[in-house]
This record gives C-alpha cells, structure tokens and sequence, in this order.
C-alpha cells in the first residue's frame, strides 16, 4: 500500500478476522479439480510449493470452530501446476489465480484453461500456473488474508508475513534461473465486483486515505493493466479482441486517473498505493505483465460469473494465439 503508516494494530486485526465466515471450500470446489489434473499425467506436472501456516499462532478462531496450527496447515495446501522443461528454450507463460481470494472467475479461469485448453499448447510453450495463491481469502471470500495483510500489495521481500506472495515469488524466481531467459508474458488474473465498494474503503483508509465507496470506480466490462515497460504492445491488443467475442470491453474514457484506450489501461506500476503489486514483481522476469479487471455482474447470474470465467480463459488465449 501507501508508504503511510498502518493505522491498524494486532486487535484491530483480530477484530476484522472474528467477522468472516466460511463461504466456499477451497478442498471441494478447487482441491478436487487439481486432483483430478494430477491424474491426467505428462505433460502436466502438478506441484507442492508449501502450505499456509499460522506463523507462530496456537490456533485460529472463525465462525464458531477452531483451528489448530496443524489443522490450519493441512486445510490449505499450495499447489501449481507446470506444463514443460522450463530449461527447454521454449516461450515460457505463467498464470495466477486468486490472488485476492474473493474475486474467483480468476481461480476457475485458470483450471478451466488447465483442463481444456493446455494441452493443445504444450508444444509451442511452457506454463507455470498458479490457480489459487490465497485459499483462506478463497474460503471467506475476502481480499485479505488471515492476519489482514492484502496478498496483492506483498510482492515484495520486506513482507516474509504473506506467505501467499512469498512462496510463489520462491518458485518463479528459481523457474526463471533455470528457463535461463525471461518469462514471455505473465497474467494475473482478477475482476471488479460491486463487492468492491464494501471491500476498498476500509483497504485505503487504514492507511488515511479517505475514500467512500461512491469513490470506487466499477467500470461495466472488461479492462486491461498493461505494464508501461513491455516489450511487445500488440499483444494487449489481441487479448482485447479475444476477450471481446466473449464479454463486452469497459467504456469508461478513465480508469483510475489512466486513460482506457480500447480496453486498454498502460500503468507505470508508480502508485505509491500499488506498491508490491503481482504485476510489478512478474515485469521484473517477463517480458510483458498484464493483469485483467473483469465485471462479473456485467449480466444477471448464471451467465455473469460464466461469462466472467470465460473472459480470464480468453485472456490466456488471446497471448497464445497471438504468439
């Protein structure tokens, strides 16, 4: 976040965490499809990068159970999924999913294009793809994890407290050693719900920034963050028209104080309150970082969160296809 001061202290976390509920099931709804990945064999290659832990704590108290540290452990595996010989000189992508827990067409976009699709590409291209980085966030439908850090501002080493980011930049920065080359394109793939209005405010104004949550920008479609240092722009603009014949593309003239040109959104990752973004750690290793912004309410359910869900596979298609 901002370079501010938290304003927030262990109680004032605490306080935030003794208000979630179980809401989902990371072992029923994501666990059991990478099982079922572990089962399909070469090429796919499903991998352990580690467990959550409670970093020192005894136990967790949620929505009426407790959680012994042991318990909390065996509850969230991390799992992801690699597709090749990093070392064999081919392009090389990587997808995350869930960063931020709640927003979860980026977790079933990502297994959708593990069960479908990349097998057809496997091939041409490696993949590192990382379907759901914060599973407790999954489960309570939260942007925080559980001691209230936020995964997608933790992208850097001065927060070894977010295990969500660290040991996923573990894996890649070891993949990228021995690729012995750059990433050919990263995506992170997120979306931008009503929900955000509830879920913003409180994020900035921890940090006294006051914001309300009619300042909360909902653009009604699609867009896409582009790192400003990437190599080959024209791949932006394929995702775009893929994803267009799926789900309509944002038509706000502004998105965030940056211009939206076509869908489009070119950021140069300053923000001081972007500090520690997935998008900025993959630049440093990926010749072109993207990460999408979907409206899933952009229809009346069931078609929104499908159609949601369809525009992330589109996305990682979009770079494939273009390549």
């Amino acid at each position: 976040m901002d370079p501010r001061k938290d304003t927030w202290n262990e109680s004032d976390k605490l306080e935030w965490l003794s208000k979630q509920r179980f809401q989902r099931s990371y072992a029923e709804q994501v666990l059991s499809r990478i099982d079922k990945l572990k089962q399909v064999g070469q090429p796919l290659q499903v991998k352990s990068y580690g467990k959550l832990t409670l970093q020192g704590r005894q136990q967790l108290v949620i929505d009426g159970a407790t959680l012994t540290a042991l318990e909390y452990e065996d509850r969230y595996p991390l799992y992801y999924v690699q597709v090749g010989d990093l070392a064999n000189g081919k392009p090389s992508l990587i997808v995350t999913g869930g960063t931020h827990g709640y927003e979860e067409s980026g977790v079933y976009g990502a297994l959708e294009f593990l069960e479908k699709d990349v097998q057809e590409y496997a091939d041409r291209f490696n993949f590192l793809v990382f379907p759901c980085l914060s599973p407790f966030a999954y489960e309570v439908n939260q942007r925080w994890v559980h001691n209230a850090w936020d995964p997608n501002r933790s992208f850097d080493r001065s927060k070894p407290y977010v295990p969500e980011s660290q040991l996923v930049m573990d894996v890649v920065d070891e993949a990228r050693k021995l690729a012995g080359q750059d990433f050919i394109a990263a995506i992170d793939l997120h979306e931008t719900p009503d929900r955000d209005k509830v879920m913003m405010p409180p994020q900035y104004q921890r940090y006294g920034i006051n914001i309300t949550s009619d300042d909360v920008l909902i653009p009604k479609g699609y867009y896409l963050i582009s790192d400003i240092a990437n190599e080959d722009p024209g791949m932006a603009t394929a995702i775009i028209e893929s994803v267009r014949k799926v789900t309509p593309i944002a038509p706000d003239p502004e998105i965030h104080g940056e211009k939206n040109i076509e869908g489009v959104v070119v950021s140069e990752g300053t923000d001081p309150t972007h500090r520690g973004l997935n998008q900025n750690y993959m630049k440093t290793l990926a010749k072109n970082a993207f990460t999408t912004e979907i409206y899933p309410e952009i229809h009346p359910e069931p078609r929104g969160s499908q159609e949601a869900i369809q525009a992330q596979r589109a996305t990682i298609l979009g770079v494939l296809r273009y390549l």
